[in-house]
């Protein structure tokens, strides 16, 4: 990563693809700076990029303190009416902040900008503590299926080869035999489950408390 962050053309090309991967790094670490490129570009004037960004972002919201630059960017969707402003501001809504200044933030940006209805709602609800749809669940349970087919799959097939390129006479390998050929690894489903659910994205509705 340190490597990519270095190359010439990394600010204007490349940058958007590893965000990802800073959240990631961010995840394992703790350390903010690999947020640095994901916070300076929440508001992003090309949607796809910015989509992106927010959609990576999600899944370590909830461990992060919205500083004054965030907050500002934050506003800025809503000053211009960016597509999608309000996921953001539900981003807002489950990070590690206090509930009571994150209410009166948020109606303090609804007294501030003039928003579409559907964003309006959203922001409303949201500042007097009632719930709101999770525009984050689908991609969510989209990585979730993904996370639950790799722990299920066999790891000695080379995912190069198609089905019928494998022999059909091999004994299918159950998932409890492939997980203890997973060197170092133990999958317990009822852990694993646990963490999925304790994320606050992965239900379909979020409110502030």
């Amino acid at each position: 990563m340190l490597r990519f962050r270095s190359r010439q053309d990394f600010s204007y090309r490349g940058w958007h693809y590893l965000s990802p991967l800073d959240v990631a790094l961010f995840s394992l670490t703790g350390d903010r700076e690999w947020l640095c490129y994901v916070a300076s570009n929440l508001d992003h004037h090309k949607s796809g990029l910015r989509n992106l960004v927010v959609r990576s972002f999600a899944f370590v919201a909830n461990r992060v303190t919205f500083d004054r630059d965030m907050l500002n960017r934050t506003a800025h969707n809503l000053q211009v009416r960016h597509m999608g402003c309000e996921d953001l501001v539900v981003l807002f809504a489950i990070s590690d902040f206090d509930g009571s200044e994150k209410k009166a933030q948020i109606s303090k940006w609804l007294s501030l900008y003039s928003l579409n209805p559907h964003e309006e709602a959203c922001l409303r609800h949201l500042a007097v503590g009632e719930l709101v749809s999770n525009p984050f669940l689908f991609h969510f349970l989209w990585i979730q299926q993904y996370l639950w087919l790799s722990f299920a799959c066999d790891p000695l097939v080379n995912r190069r080869d198609s089905l019928a390129e494998q022999n059909p006479t091999n004994k299918m390998i159950n998932s409890a035999e492939a997980q203890r050929r997973l060197v170092g690894f133990s999958l317990n489903s009822d852990s694993v489950w646990g963490r999925i659910r304790a994320h606050p994205l992965m239900d379909s509705y979020i409110n502030i408390e």
